[in-house]
């Protein structure tokens, strides 16, 4: 004879795994937004120390080149490429000469207010190749750094490489 013996099932534990499964949900909710604010944070710190390399690069060019001979040139690449969380607004070296030409400004994207880096100790006159401030944005660029005697006075002239210097818009 054979006997077949059925057991009951147990509705105890049915809601045990959707109540578990709720909590972690609920858990990783609140966890994450602080986690992606740290990782935004960290970024952006980051990037900016970048940023500051990068132009700290252009600035020990153009003192490098101010030393050197008339029309002496260099060309430096910077990399001004951000991620999601991190872009650069503007930089903006030199200015007209007689101007704020030995400042760098820069902005992020997520402030309200600009940095500068002074050129000075010694002073080095930034302009771009139509006598104005010298504008980039995110991404990456070849400038190239001619310097220029007039009157005696050396001035960093920044350009795209491909651009042409005329040097009678300078006196």
């Amino acid at each position: 004879m054979i006997s077949i013996h059925r057991s009951k099932r147990s509705d105890k534990g049915a809601l045990e795994i959707p109540i578990k499964l709720l909590v972690m949900a609920l858990l990783v909710g609140l966890i994450m937004p602080f986690s992606v604010m740290g990782y935004r944070d960290v970024s952006r710190v980051r990037f900016e120390e970048h940023v500051r390399r990068e132009l700290y690069d252009v600035v020990a060019l153009s003192r490098s080149i101010s030393r050197e001979g008339n029309l002496s040139s260099s060309v430096i690449e910077i990399d001004l490429n951000g991620d999601i969380f991190s872009q650069i607004g503007y930089v903006e070296i030199g200015d007209v000469l007689g101007g704020d030409d030995w400042m760098i400004r820069y902005m992020m994207e997520w402030e309200d207010s600009e940095d500068m880096i002074t050129v000075i100790d010694p002073v080095v006159h930034l302009t771009s190749h139509v006598n104005d401030t010298f504008r980039l944005t995110s991404g990456s660029h070849e400038i190239k750094l001619t310097n220029i005697i007039i009157s005696g006075r050396n001035f960093v002239v920044l350009s795209e490489v491909d651009s042409y210097i005329d040097t009678s818009i300078f006196n």
